[in-house]
């Protein structure tokens, strides 16, 4: 950015700012288990809002752990999730 003339950067300066402030909320360019924050104000009335961007939610980390289906307990036995049967019910 040095080395490029004052009029050619005059001109290229609104569309990198432009592309910088769309590349602040990207979801994707923040590292994962992070979140960034962007405060914004509304010109008309002066309202500050903050705005939080991440790969996740931080309501994921609220969320039960997935439990999954190991088998069945039948009258004929114990069979897996498979339908292999395991062994007798004694």
């Amino acid at each position: 950015m040095k080395h490029i003339p004052l009029d050619a950067f005059e001109v290229a300066e609104p569309q990198i700012y432009a592309a910088c402030k769309q590349a602040a909320v990207r979801n994707d360019g923040v590292p994962p288990g992070e979140l960034r924050m962007i405060k914004t104000k509304d010109p008309q009335n002066g309202l500050e809002m903050i705005s939080f961007y991440g790969q996740e939610s931080f309501v994921t980390d609220f969320k039960a752990p997935i439990r999954y289906v190991r088998g069945f307990r039948t009258d004929h036995g114990y069979w897996n999730t498979a339908g292999r049967y395991l062994h007798e019910k004694r």
